[in-house]
């Protein structure tokens, strides 16, 4: 597995993936935090524990808002292509990955309906009178 990914320091400020990029990079955050942006709005952040570009890597579309780190990080980029071979001639490293990226999404979702829950009951969706 080691062969697969490569650590990197992220400064802040840097840009991780683009919204629309074809084929993003597979990344998981070991340390640090990043701002999650679509067109051009702030969706979400992320950190420590957390995959990013697993949407893509599952989907085989576009990046899907862009990431730029809010503080410096340390992540591990792995090679997609080296994975997807993995994955197809050792069925357990298939069921482990997709059951982490399963993990990850599902923190996201939770994270994203606590946080319209919240502008909900800040009465951010009432109409104005």
């Amino acid at each position: 597995m080691r062969d697969l990914l490569r650590w990197e320091d992220i400064a802040s400020g840097e840009t991780l993936m683009e919204q629309g990029q074809p084929q993003p990079p597979f990344i998981y955050v070991a340390s640090g935090a990043a701002r999650i942006d679509a067109d051009a709005s702030q969706v979400g952040s992320c950190g420590h524990g957390e995959f990013l570009g697993e949407m893509s890597l599952v989907s085989g579309q576009t990046a899907t808002a862009t990431v730029t780190a809010t503080e410096p990080m340390r992540v591990a980029r792995f090679d997609r292509d080296a994975l997807a071979q993995l994955s197809r001639t050792v069925p357990e490293i298939s069921k482990a990955i997709d059951a982490a990226i399963n993990r990850g999404l599902a923190h996201k979702v939770r994270r994203s309906n606590e946080t319209l829950a919240g502008h909900r009951s800040n009465g951010a969706d009432e109409p104005n009178s």
